[in-house]
């Protein structure tokens, strides 16, 4: 296994290979270590983005900066999404059929809960999707089709 970590400029800050659990953790350590800084309590309203386009191109992709912004956020605070979603929900793979079967955000979360096997896509569409105990989730799309 190799992996690398990266700064801003895509330039390489750390080597990490060999064993895949350990070279992994090694390369968490560094990446927490190194680019990561800790806060004193968790926030009320978390502000996030995927880093624009193309990274922010469709629904899909939001999950990531979602994910990121749920790690600061208290329980029954708000994550605003800022993305502008030129492709709308991608027509590949499962996520727009998980999000289609669900009519609410807690069908959606129990359907990816309680599915009998891992499916494609089910990741996006569990970050879509939080826990039904908390409330959370303020999203700001711009779709342009």
């Amino acid at each position: 296994m190799l992996n690398v970590t990266l700064n801003s400029d895509k330039q390489i800050t750390g080597v990490f290979a060999g064993d895949l659990v350990a070279a992994h953790d090694a390369g968490i350590v560094f990446a927490r270590d190194t680019a990561m800084v800790p806060i004193p309590d968790l926030f009320d309203i978390g502000i996030t983005t995927n880093s624009g386009y193309p990274l922010d191109l469709n629904l899909y992709q939001c999950g990531k900066g979602m994910s990121a912004a749920e790690q600061v956020v208290r329980q029954g605070g708000a994550i605003i999404m800022a993305a502008e979603c030129s492709d709308g929900i991608p027509e590949h793979g499962l996520f727009r059929e998980m999000l289609r079967a669900a009519d609410s955000p807690r069908a959606l979360f129990d359907a990816v809960l309680n599915a009998p096997e891992t499916r494609q896509d089910q990741w996006a569409a569990q970050i879509q999707a939080p826990h039904p105990t908390e409330s959370r989730g303020v999203s700001i799309f711009r779709f342009s089709q």
